[in-house]
């Protein structure tokens, strides 16, 4: 479940993955990524970051997930990330960078509309799928990563 600045956590495809993990936690112990710093993308206000941190993390202990199997943490709580997502960012193509998911999306938005194609889009939106990298060559996820990501 991802942190967007609309009220509460999104549903839908994300209930679904949190039954997912919410059974699974029940088969084996894993760590639970706490998406924090990609959030920043949208969310501009601190309080409202640390609310909805809250609301996902309560909403995934209301679906089912294990808190005695489960590990929460917040990825800004470790400063590894950072530094190895700039790493990475020196070695990312930007042809590469262009076809995450986010991206795209917002720059379709923006066409839409007619307005600048890079309209309000943000360079950690752009970077995110470096983030995403580092975080999980750092804390060893097993998560499978496609060939876009």
């Amino acid at each position: 479940m991802r942190l967007k600045n609309r009220p509460g956590p999104k549903e839908g495809a994300h209930k679904n993955n949190v039954t997912f993990w919410a059974l699974l936690s029940r088969l084996s112990q894993f760590c639970q990524l706490k998406d924090t710093i990609d959030a920043l993308t949208t969310v501009k206000i601190p309080e409202n970051l640390d609310r909805k941190v809250c609301e996902v993390a309560a909403t995934w202990l209301a679906l089912g997930l294990d808190p005695e199997r489960v590990t929460f943490y917040r990825q800004s709580d470790i400063p590894e990330v950072f530094e190895l997502t700039w790493i990475l960012s020196c070695y990312a193509a930007k042809g590469l960078l262009n076809k995450a998911h986010a991206y795209k999306t917002a720059l379709e938005a923006n066409l839409e509309i007619d307005r600048d194609p890079d309209a309000d889009i943000n360079t950690g939106l752009y970077n995110y799928p470096v983030l995403m990298a580092a975080g999980r060559l750092l804390l060893g996820t097993r998560k499978r990563i496609g060939i876009r990501r």
